[in-house]
């Protein structure tokens, strides 16, 4: 149970870590064109 819900926080920091990227990305594009 604590590998699974080790897993499940790493996917989540990973998951976050994705949103943070994605939306500094969109604001580069917006900001370039």
């Amino acid at each position: 149970m604590r590998r699974l819900s080790n897993t499940k926080l790493a996917l989540l920091l990973v998951a976050v870590c994705v949103l943070l990227y994605l939306s500094m990305v969109g604001k580069i594009l917006t900001f370039g064109f």
